[in-house]
């Protein structure tokens, strides 16, 4: 893996999906429980959870810690406003972090059932600091779960990585509430995935290296990749894949521009591309979340960004249509 030895460490993450103007404070009942989607009393596939901390109790390290304690393993935490003073002279926010994180068990068990959920593996969070020292954590929800990976919506083992999720977020932030977002997603342009399926002769070996080849030339930068087989499939003797791959993939530019108006979109940061093929099947399947429909879960009107977006995407898409030609 020459490609990523290179860039692996850049401590950094790529694009995401929310965005909210006004806020609205909910009151959470009986978190202890898995939550239903009515918790949060509306049908938005982010939740953004906020508390006031202007003693700066609370910290980045703080929250890594709680999760990594309570079962969601952090595998990224990338501060991002080093490399935007950088790169742009200034910052966007106070604080800028954007986390990555998963419970491997759950992880497992949702991959067995569903094989794509290898595009929420690992799970994404952007986590920032605004202007009146307000502490904001965003992550899917539930129903973005559920949507993001096509897993039914009371599947038992995402519900329980839901309960977990909220139950961290609250042991974080003892004093946080989740917010009511003004423009909830519309239900047939929510986060879908897209998915090919390659039939070719070449191995992994040979799609991958094409793949690192093309992602390099376009400046992608790869902070992770992860082989699934031995880092979770091999503790429950799970051997009916060749292979199963995530890279995590993103561009800096974006993430800047995203982090000026809707910095919640951080939790589809880095899009996790997966590759797999099942020992019993002949093809490769690839996939990652949409772009271009996350963009209206997140209202995003800026043209600028809009345009760097549908870029990334099109890159993506054409450097997979080049390999299964």
């Amino acid at each position: 893996m020459n490609f990523f030895s290179r860039i692996f460490v850049v401590a950094l993450t790529l694009i995401f999906v929310a965005g909210c103007s006004k806020t609205v404070e909910l009151k959470i009942s009986n978190i202890e429980k898995s939550p239903k989607i009515q918790d949060i009393e509306n049908n938005q596939n982010i939740q953004v959870f906020i508390s006031q901390n202007s003693d700066m109790q609370i910290t980045i390290n703080s929250i890594e810690d709680v999760f990594n304690a309570m079962g969601l393993r952090v595998v990224g935490n990338y501060e991002m406003n080093k490399p935007f003073e950088i790169r742009y002279g200034k910052v966007n926010q106070k604080i800028y972090n954007l986390v990555s994180f998963m419970n491997e068990d759950l992880t497992y068990k949702l991959i067995k059932k569903y094989p794509d959920f290898g595009a929420l593996s690992p799970l994404g969070m952007s986590i920032w600091v605004d202007e009146k020292n307000a502490i904001n954590v965003s992550t899917l929800s539930l129903k973005g779960m559920s949507q993001a990976a096509n897993v039914p919506l009371d599947d038992i083992d995402l519900n329980a990585y839901d309960a977990m999720l909220r139950k961290a977020m609250l042991r974080a932030m003892p004093n946080g509430l989740f917010t009511k977002l003004e423009s909830p997603c519309d239900s047939k342009k929510s986060v879908r995935l897209k998915k090919f399926i390659v039939k070719s002769d070449l191995n992994i070996e040979e799609i991958e290296a094409q793949f690192e080849a093309e992602l390099e030339k376009l400046d992608f930068l790869v902070p992770n990749y992860i082989n699934m087989q031995e880092m979770i499939f091999d503790k429950y003797d799970y051997h009916i894949y060749d292979f199963y791959h995530i890279y995590s993939i993103y561009k800096i530019e974006s993430i800047y521009q995203i982090s000026k108006k809707y910095p919640q979109r951080g939790i589809f940061t880095p899009i996790s591309f997966y590759l797999y093929k099942k020992k019993s099947e002949k093809s490769v399947n690839m996939g990652f979340l949409s772009v271009d429909a996350s963009i209206y879960c997140a209202d995003v009107r800026d043209k600028k960004l809009l345009m760097s977006l549908e870029e990334i995407q099109g890159a993506l898409e054409n450097i997979v249509t080049q390999i299964i030609e």
